[in-house]
């Protein structure tokens, strides 16, 4: 990997013009040298591939003037055995070290990813993946710092990431090891000024006395920053919530990094890893880094000078941008090709968020015999929520011939207008066809994705590794042999997924004659069944008006609507009626001890109600619950407390002319005074209702009938002007002779 870049000081970058990759050959007969990564003043790194274990490395190759320090030899083989010990997964691994032709080298494990600097220089780089990328690197540096080992170095060129997200450090130790003094064997070395000045600590700057693993956490906090804001923290910066939005908590975490003073800093990494994992869901941001810089496959095979697969998704670290697929057939975020599979899908069969094609099926289609989409348009068939072509379906469809919700067309089908010919055209096999509809997108897209898929497993395990690398060389291309397997697999499931999709339609299209006559009978059931639910409807309408009680008389049972929203079994109806009945008529006992009647000025019949205490009132409602818990079930229980009427106005807020009816026990709480009176065969009534001490006056009227709650206080044989308890002059009493 690159390590080095224009961010290097000058003095270190200069003089240094790497070898040729065969001009290494010689030098290296156990490695194949494949590539030139990058350069710096720290040397030059290649890829290579090692021969004897076949397997892909780094060859680092350190400036020859590094030679002619005559104890640099010692330094080098014990500094290159101490690094080889670091065995961290977020340390890049030491292989090998040495010296041959007079170049020391290091061998060094191959990270298939791209540094730091260049994710930065993408501008894509969100402060939710900065959290993922710092606890990685703090990891690396307590393992580092246990060990004795201080990087002096921390920069974005020495921070690699693979293609899985995860973090690797390079080039530990290397900046004291070409910088320090020729008679200094320590491992921290003082009055050196050693890194790269902008992430350097101020101790090492000004060439401290004591520089050790604390330097380290200073560059990290300037890395830390600059991945936040894009900007290094220099003079009198901004913390990085001024800058960005982001969590007020990284602010002290960035600022307590950089403090200048090494005692106010953090004293571990650990420490920092612990508060940033703290802020950040680390699981999340690791998941979309790895997808940030996605796979690039191009295949040797060519056909009319486009490769035949061409595999691309993600951004190029190079550019910022979008990777584009370009081939025979093209897979990516965006496609062009022959076969262009995308979220952007142009070509002959383009399927893609939107996409553009002969043959052309996406959220937003356009092709020029087939269109399938959300919005599809064609000028052939097309078929989508809106769909314009020569013979268009859709919720809103426009052509010649056209089936929709809404049709406009030459010959148009839809809810409001049904053109014979159209009728005639659609009829024998729509019906099929949209049945099938779902299940058909369903295993096309179920196809795409395997083919793809498929391509995409073929290209990565016959690519070379280089497809993400952010150099300005070309992918190197794999075989012809290779570049056919991948067509191959795509090819194949293409078309065996088009001769599947041609037989369920066949299917499809015999059964449509079926299904158009069981559609039928079920509109006439359907049809029959909201016929008999809204006579149910009707009825329980009128049976609810009625209430959940019926009053014949003295006698009080349910009626079937309170039966019903009780959800009383038949054989709870009898008990449950002799309950209310025997309460009812327990009731009526004590009414009449509180009843007394007289004869007014008018000739009108006045009962009197005096109030009960709640204690007699307390003992029948006691009665009553006590007896009906022991024949209903606790949900039966409670609906019936809810729905049946004990007392006048019960689930009303105050009794009134609607809805003042008797209950149970009567008129209750309340008393009443109640004027009856007879005009012919009419009869006519008004009440005066007593509640909370004051007046209420709530019914009265006339009908040919008394009202059940006033019927039993008439007495045809009434004559007499004077009040008497009604106990004395009960209506089962013989009547006074008339006066003359």
């Amino acid at each position: 990997m690159q390590t080095t870049s224009q961010h290097d000081p000058p003095q270190r970058r200069g003089g240094f013009t790497p070898p040729k990759p065969h001009q290494l050959a010689q030098h290296f007969p156990q490695l194949e040298i494949l590539d030139l990564i990058g350069h710096g003043g720290m040397g030059a790194v290649y890829k290579a591939r090692q021969r004897g274990l076949d397997r892909t490395v780094a060859l680092k190759i350190l400036p020859p003037e590094v030679g002619q320090d005559p104890t640099f030899a010692e330094r080098f083989s014990r500094e290159a055995r101490a690094l080889a010990r670091l065995s961290h997964p977020n340390i890049v691994a030491i292989h090998d070290s040495g010296n041959s032709g007079g170049l020391y080298y290091l061998l060094m494990e191959y990270v298939d990813g791209v540094n730091l600097r260049e994710a930065i220089e993408t501008k894509e780089l969100t402060p939710p993946e900065a959290l993922a990328i710092v606890p990685q690197i703090c990891e690396a540096l307590q393992y580092a710092h246990d060990e004795g080992v201080v990087h002096r170095d921390i920069k974005p060129e020495n921070i690699l990431l693979d293609k899985k997200g995860r973090v690797k450090i390079a080039d530990f130790g290397l900046a004291r090891l070409l910088g320090q003094a020729a008679d200094d064997f320590t491992l921290t070395a003082t009055h050196q000024v050693m890194g790269t000045p902008r992430y350097m600590a101020p101790e090492q700057i000004e060439g401290a006395h004591e520089v050790d693993h604390r330097a380290d956490i200073y560059s990290l906090g300037v890395v830390f920053y600059e991945m936040l804001t894009g900007e290094l923290p220099l003079g009198r910066f901004d913390a990085p919530s001024r800058k960005v939005q982001l969590d007020l908590r990284v602010d002290e975490v960035v600022l307590r990094t950089l403090e200048k003073d090494p005692l106010r800093r953090y004293q571990h990494a650990s420490e920092i890893k612990t508060d940033v994992e703290a802020i950040g869901d680390v699981s999340r941001s690791a998941r979309h880094l790895r997808a940030m810089y996605g796979f690039d496959y191009r295949s040797k095979g060519e056909l009319f000078g486009w490769p035949l697969v061409h595999i691309a998704t993600g951004t190029d670290p190079q550019t910022g941008r979008k990777r584009v697929a370009k081939g025979i057939i093209a897979i990516g975020d965006v496609a062009v090709g022959g076969i262009a599979i995308g979220g952007a899908a142009t070509g002959v069969f383009a399927v893609g968020g939107a996409s553009l094609g002969v043959f052309s099926f996406g959220g937003a289609a356009v092709g020029l015999l087939m269109a399938i989409g959300g919005a599809a348009s064609s000028l052939g068939f097309s078929c989508g929520g809106g769909a314009f072509g020569a013979i268009a379906m859709g919720g809103i469809a426009v052509g010649y011939y056209a089936y929709g919700g809404v049709a406009f067309a030459v010959h148009g089908l839809s809810g409001i207008h049904r053109d014979p010919r159209a009728v005639n055209f659609f009829e024998p096999w729509v019906d099929g066809f949209i049945s099938w509809f779902g299940v058909l997108t369903t295993v096309a897209m179920i196809l795409v994705i395997i083919g793809m898929n498929l391509a995409i497993a073929v290209a990565k395990r016959h690519s070379d590794g280089s497809a993400v690398v952010p150099t300005k060389q070309a992918v190197r291309p794999s075989s012809h042999g290779k570049a056919w397997a991948v067509f191959g697999c795509l090819f194949f499931v293409m078309v065996g997924g088009g001769l599947l999709l041609t037989i369920m339609l066949f299917l499809a299209r015999n059964a449509a004659y079926e299904r158009m006559v069981q559609a039928r009978a079920a509109d006439e059931i359907a049809r029959s069944a909201v016929e008999a639910e809204a006579r149910y409807s009707r009825e329980l309408a009128q049976q609810r008006e009625k209430g959940h009680l019926e009053f014949a008389g003295n006698e009080v049972k349910l009626s079937e609507y309170g039966k019903t929203v009780i959800g009383l079994y038949p054989n709870q109806v009898p008990p449950v009626n002799k309950v209310l009945q025997d309460v009812h008529e327990r009731y009526l006992a004590l009414e009449r001890t509180k009843t007394t009647r007289s004869i007014n000025d008018l000739g009108h019949q006045v009962i009197t109600v005096a109030e009960y205490s709640e204690q007699e009132l307390a003992e029948l409602e006691s009665a009553l619950w006590t007896e009906m818990d022991k024949l209903l079930s606790v949900e039966q229980q409670r609906t019936m407390r809810n729905n049946l009427r004990v007392y006048p106005g019960d689930n009303t807020a105050r009794p009134s002319a609607n809805g003042w009816k008797p209950g149970i026990l009567g008129w209750g709480r309340y008393g009443a005074e109640i004027e009856l009176w007879k005009i012919g065969t009419w009869f006519h009534w008004k009440a005066q209702i007593q509640v909370d001490g004051r007046i209420t006056s709530v019914p009265q009227g006339d009908a040919p009938e008394l009202p059940v709650e006033f019927a039993r206080f008439w007495d045809p044989h009434e004559t007499e002007d004077e009040s008497v308890p009604l106990s004395e002059s009960s209506v089962d009493t013989q009547p006074d002779q008339p006066q003359e």
